[in-house]
């Protein structure tokens, strides 16, 4: 968000504080802002591109956070492993919305990983990755 958040609409107001909640949740549970690691396979923002990053507690290997950005890039689906797990535990990866859209332990999420799909030229997701 750029600008002054004085002059944003209600829904606008709605949207954004849900997004300040969540990641102060995510703060609570896995002390995110004290972690960064770049993604597998993503590079800085392009572009044309995606990037992305994450933000696993690689102390606790408790879980997370993961951002994912689509800067215009033709491809419409990206597939995303992720580092820092413990590679028996077993977890999921929730949207913002609390939905599980998938569940694997962390060998799986570091090898294979899951996918994501959007379909617009622009968009951006965080998702939650936590053990089970």
């Amino acid at each position: 968000m750029l600008g002054d958040p004085r002059k944003l609409s209600p829904a606008d107001v709605k949207k954004y504080r849900s997004y300040a909640d969540w990641l102060q949740l995510m703060q609570t549970k896995y002390d995110v802002m004290s972690f960064r690691q770049d993604l597998p396979g993503f590079s800085e923002p392009g572009e044309g591109q995606w990037d992305g990053f994450q933000r696993i507690n690689n102390d606790t290997k408790s879980g997370g956070i993961v951002a994912i950005f689509k800067h215009g890039s033709i491809e419409s689906k990206r597939r995303i492993t992720v580092n820092d797990l413990d590679p028996l535990g077993n977890y999921e990866v929730k949207a913002m919305n609390g939905k599980v859209i998938f569940s694997a332990n962390g060998t799986v999420l570091r090898t294979i990983g899951f996918e994501v799909e959007f379909s617009g030229s622009y968009a951006g997701e965080l998702y939650e990755i936590g053990r089970k």
